[in-house]
């Protein structure tokens, strides 16, 4: 209540120095037309401490005082009215500025301007070793952004002495979490930077910077059989291709996979080329070769997943042979 009679007042000086000025200026005009009238009488001076001034004024106070109240009783009811420049700021208004604004505030331990819909919240002291914070945004509502920038050129510019950006830990696995994600966020974990590169639940996530690098390679802690033509399937004859669906050992999002790729009981030469599902029908390349029949031969490859985590087995040459599948790793 006093911070708002304090601004009334405030108010009130200001409005009697409008009339005042306004006062001035109107005995300036009549006193101009009393002289393009040239009435022979002495000009008229109007005594701004006659009573008829002095009623005026006070009607013109009174009416601003009335203003004035109604502008602090708006305050109270959330719909204060516009402010100009030189006025403060109203909260829960508009600021018609066409001038800057600047808020500077002296350094504190604390953060020195909050924004936030938490109605107990209080400011906070930074963890150890780290520096306060100017604003800060906390939206405790579940659904509501803290912080919305956009741009007609930039959205957001930041630049820092020491970095332009720090990430905090998120919670989140992006890989498990049961809520929508949209494609374009980005956050951090466990010293993971990951991106969603599409929108789902929970989305499509790729990581795209981590202490492996841009790929990471997750070895399996025992090697898995994938597939064997002896047990289901049977040979597989020049000319022929086969999908392997591959079963996902891992929580993550995989791009590829290290497989080792056995033939065995060939007939004639021939070879095999391990490539994405969505890959050539008549691969230009070959994975493992044999030249004749009855041989054992394996070798290790890596392999591009297709959309739906697999891949297929083309053979060339002539004649037929069973293959082994073993899988080594992921790469993500």
């Amino acid at each position: 209540m006093n911070d708002e009679l304090a601004g009334v007042r405030a108010r009130l000086a200001l409005l009697e120095e409008r009339v005042a000025a306004q006062e001035a200026e109107l005995i300036e005009l009549r006193q101009g037309a009393q002289v393009e009238a040239a009435q022979p009488a002495e000009p008229a001076v109007i005594d701004t401490d006659d009573e008829g001034a002095h009623l005026g004024r006070r009607n013109l106070l009174r009416a601003a005082a009335i203003a004035a109240a109604g502008a602090a009783a708006s305050v109270a009811s959330a719909r204060p009215s516009a402010a100009q420049n030189g006025d403060p700021v109203i909260a829960g208004g508009t600021t018609n500025a066409t001038a800057p604004t600047v808020l500077r505030a002296p350094h504190v331990p604390t953060e020195t301007f909050v924004v936030t819909d938490d109605p107990n919240y209080l400011p906070q002291l930074p963890p150890l070793d780290f520096p306060s914070t100017l604003l800060s945004a906390y939206a405790t509502t579940d659904g509501r952004n803290g912080v919305s920038a956009i741009g007609g050129t930039y959205g957001l510019i930041a630049g820092g002495g020491l970095a332009s950006l720090l990430l905090q830990q998120n919670d989140t696995d992006p890989f498990q979490d049961d809520r929508l994600h949209r494609e374009g966020e980005v956050l951090f974990r466990d010293g993971v930077l990951y991106a969603c590169v599409q929108s789902g639940v929970p989305g499509s996530w790729r990581r795209i910077a981590s202490p492996f690098g841009m790929s990471h390679f997750v070895p399996l802690t025992t090697p898995q059989r994938l597939y064997d033509s002896r047990v289901a399937g049977g040979r597989i004859n020049a000319g022929n291709t086969r999908h392997i669906d591959l079963p996902l050992f891992t929580d993550d999002a995989p791009r590829a996979t290290l497989i080792n790729l056995t033939v065995t009981d060939t007939t004639g030469p021939g070879f095999l080329a391990a490539v994405p599902s969505d890959g050539p029908d008549v691969p230009t390349t070959s994975s493992i070769n044999w030249f004749g029949p009855n041989q054992i031969i394996a070798n290790t490859t890596v392999v591009r997943l297709g959309p739906d985590f697999d891949i297929k087995i083309y053979m060339g040459g002539s004649g037929s042979t069973h293959f082994v599948i073993d899988q080594i790793a992921w790469l993500e």
